[in-house]
């Protein structure tokens, strides 16, 4: 059976110079270390890591959320399409809501097809509590369409690809509806400025910070604060 380990990355506001959030991620032990379950898990046990992933980190939630404002949420295609998958994930969703005082986060990922995302979309956005990513702006299903046809609070870019005319074009389209940006894959200085210098201050990589364990996340940021 697989041991899912949640995982969280600092996601920065580099202007400010304080978290902005956090993004829980997941990671599977194996022999050889923590590693990405993507390419190691067939696409129907995603529904089954969404929910250890929530039912794990409800214990420390509340310490979670008393070092960064909002908690980023990955939900996976599989958590959608089934209606039993779906319920069972939405209540513990709504538990982990209960559990903080801040809003969660749902990153859309590219891999939800359209269709998918249009049949749930009305039961997302009565959710409580929750606010909506599309992830991975330019990857696959996350498209122009996807940004203009649904209302977003967030969308998430490649900072590696900023600059590339779809992405400045996407970018002023989130300036025009309220959709606050946040770049990913953040790892060099000149990323991170070059960013800056397009306006975006929320930023997330392993310039600023690496994915770790929980327990070991919320250790190292109090240890910081102290």
């Amino acid at each position: 059976m697989m041991q899912v380990v949640p995982v969280v990355q600092s996601i920065l506001c580099v202007e400010q110079q304080k978290l902005c959030g956090i993004e829980l991620l997941c990671r599977l032990q194996e022999r050889e270390g923590l590693l990405s379950p993507y390419g190691r898990v067939k696409p129907k046990e995603w529904a089954i890591i969404d929910l250890l992933m929530i039912n794990q980190v409800l214990p420390v939630a509340q310490q979670l959320l008393s070092h960064a404002p909002k908690l980023f949420l990955n939900v996976s295609a599989a958590s959608l399409d089934d209606d039993q998958d779906f319920d069972r994930w939405q209540s513990a969703l709504a538990l982990l809501i209960q559990h903080l005082d801040a809003p969660v986060v749902l990153e859309i990922s590219e891999q939800i097809d359209t269709t998918l995302l249009k049949r749930r979309w009305p039961e997302l956005m009565q959710l409580n509590g929750v606010e909506l990513a599309i992830d991975d702006f330019g990857d696959e299903n996350s498209s122009f369409c996807r940004l203009l046809d649904y209302q977003w609070h967030y969308c998430k870019f490649d900072a590696r690809m900023i600059t590339k005319i779809p992405h400045i074009v996407a970018l002023r389209m989130c300036e025009h509806n309220n959709t606050d940006v946040i770049v990913e894959r953040v790892e060099t200085t000149a990323i991170s400025q070059q960013c800056q210098d397009l306006g975006i201050s929320n930023q997330q990589g392993f310039l600023f910070s690496y994915p770790l364990p929980v327990q070991h996340w919320i250790e190292e940021t109090t240890s910081i604060g102290s």
